[in-house]
């Protein structure tokens, strides 16, 4: 489980109601939105709540600073923790940051692998009217996830209380946009030949011969490209390369000598990549293999020219709206210049005049302005029209319109060992398994897309999430829905699978196996036998007994 804590640049961007609408919009998705919970509101709707916290930050006039907190707990993927513990949970964060009494909207997300939780948290107090902010809250974060782990036999994760703030948006940069950072290309190509360097002579020659430099920047250094386009904070790519360090190796910090520079060819530079595998940290080599790497630079190369053209269209469109508002402006001064030349021809000079002449001097003002309000509005249609997507989105996109290189692609570079969940997969002792059982794709409609590849297909009114390996599915699916997934698994891996997650899933599992009459078996022994079990019961009873089973009855059947 992680906690994670969305700052804002600025307070404008964190209206409480904007962030409201958002985690509780489901985007025409049904699976996306799960449970709403409101906290110490008076409301029981969410706009009631949203109108009770926006008077309630009204009545805190002095606070300049942001007065909604937005937090994210997401868990490990396969882990769907039930209604109570998620409110549970939410309750103990809150109360370990401070938000005990405060006012909050809650919004459960199940449209990515990993089950997630929005809170909207009102940073002024309900009765107080004073605002809280955490101190250093991603180390309350850290020690309550840890706790929360233990407590609710939770998967644990890592928890780093050691923040860097660069080193973290470089990560977020990564999984976001799937391409690869200055600062880990420079600790995957650079940073061993920089800890060699003996000098800062030597130090300028080995980054120059990398396509970079390294200046002062405040009170540290700044590792950036040549030509100055991009940059890192120094000690953000290795601590040994902080100033204080250098400073104590090679003495007080020398200015490289751009003339001799000049002389040394440049090996290498940084240029904007595509990650094949970003399942390592930062720093950390990742081995591909070719034929990935020659679609995912084929793929790429698509997807630029794409982005070019988008970029193109869009700076025409936008040069086509600026020269027609110009136009315009011309125009309205033109015709407020005849206006003008009439009337000191016609009306000889006294009170008359001044007016007239002013309330065409007013006219023209008012006529400008609506005129700017129309073009701005305009650039930003524009702009919306022709927005440049992010390669991973890209991807995305091409995956749901039936791109199998592009799943393949979001498929590789983010390996899936998370054993968690309900779910079907190959059989460990399945020798006649297809060679290439990932290539089979399901003739269900895409309903979604993720960057890790995973696809969502929505069939009657219910998912079933396939990773390219495994089939998940709610422990509650019905038979109809269980049937499709098996059939898919068998054609994609075989007739022996196996079946992983919880007692009432395997069950019903079985049971939809049986019931459709499929040639399959799974390789627990317990599960092959129960399904031997069941097919002579319904020869004997008929499909009748073959029904799902509740959670209730899964029970009793222990007992």
């Amino acid at each position: 489980m992680i906690a994670k804590a969305i700052p804002m640049k600025t307070a404008v961007k964190s209206h409480f109601a904007k962030l409201v609408a958002y985690i509780t919009d489901d985007q025409d998705t049904p699976f996306r939105l799960g449970a709403v919970n409101i906290t110490n509101c008076y409301g029981d709707e969410v706009e009631d709540a949203v109108f009770e916290v926006l008077n309630t930050q009204l009545k805190n006039q002095r606070a300049v600073s942001d007065k909604t907190y937005h937090l994210i707990v997401s868990f490990r993927a396969g882990e769907e923790p039930s209604a109570e513990t998620l409110q549970a949970i939410e309750n103990e964060i809150c109360a370990g940051l401070g938000f005990k009494d405060h006012q909050r909207v809650s919004a459960v997300h199940c449209d990515t692998e990993n089950l997630h939780v929005h809170i909207a948290i009102n940073k002024v107090h309900p009765s107080k009217h004073t605002i809280h902010k955490p101190f250093q809250d991603y180390k309350t974060l850290a020690k309550l996830c840890a706790k929360l782990e233990q407590q609710y036999g939770l998967e644990v994760d890592k928890h780093s209380t050691q923040r860097n703030h660069t080193a973290g948006r470089a990560r977020d940069m990564e999984a976001h946009a799937g391409i690869e950072s200055l600062m880990s290309w420079i600790q995957q190509n650079a940073l061993a030949q920089i800890k060699q360097a003996n000098s800062w002579e030597a130090l300028h020659i080995v980054l120059y011969e990398n396509g970079l430099s390294i200046k002062l920047r405040g009170n540290g250094l700044a590792i950036s490209t040549i030509d100055g386009a991009l940059g890192v904070k120094a000690s953000s790519v290795d601590r040994d390369c902080s100033k204080k360090q250098l400073e104590q190796r090679f003495g007080s910090f020398q200015p490289a000598n751009e003339q001799a520079l000049k002389a040394i060819k440049v090996k290498q530079r940084y240029k904007r990549s595509t990650l094949i595998n970003n399942s390592a940290k930062i720093g950390e080599s990742v081995r591909i293999n070719d034929p990935a790497k020659t679609i995912s630079a084929e793929l790429f190369s698509v997807y630029q020219a794409q982005m070019a053209d988008k970029t193109a269209n869009r700076n025409d469109a936008i040069d086509k709206a600026r020269a027609q508002h110009k136009d315009q402006i011309q125009q309205a001064k033109d015709k407020a210049a005849h206006k003008r030349r009439w009337i000191k021809a016609l009306i000889q000079p006294g009170i008359n005049k001044k007016f007239l002449l002013g309330l065409i001097s007013k006219s023209l003002q008012v006529d400008i302005k609506q005129k700017n309000a129309d073009y701005k509005y305009k650039r930003q249609r524009l702009y919306r029209q022709h927005t440049r997507q992010s390669w991973l989105d890209w991807l995305q996109q091409q995956a749901k319109q039936g791109n199998n290189n592009a799943l393949q692609l979001l498929r590789q570079r983010h390996v899936n060992n998370d054993q968690r969940g309900n779910y079907i997969v190959k059989s460990k002792y399945n020798i006649e398994e297809k060679a290439n059982p990932t290539q089979y794709d399901p003739s269900l409609p895409k309903a979604r897309v993720t960057k890790q590849g995973t696809v969502f297909y929505l069939h009657d009114k219910a998912v079933i999430k396939d990773d390219g390996n495994r089939f998940h599915l709610a422990s509650n699916a019905n038979q109809e829905v269980l049937t499709t997934a098996l059939i898919h698994a068998k054609q994609r891996h075989g007739y022996q699978l196996s079946v992983e997650g919880n007692e009432l899933f395997q069950e019903n599992v079985v049971r939809a196996s049986v019931k459709a009459g499929l040639n399959i078996s799974f390789d627990q022994d317990h599960l092959e036998r129960r399904r031997v079990q069941l097919s002579a019961e319904m020869h004997l009873f008929g499909d009748g007994a073959l029904r799902n089973v509740t959670q209730q009855q899964s029970r009793g059947m222990r007992r």
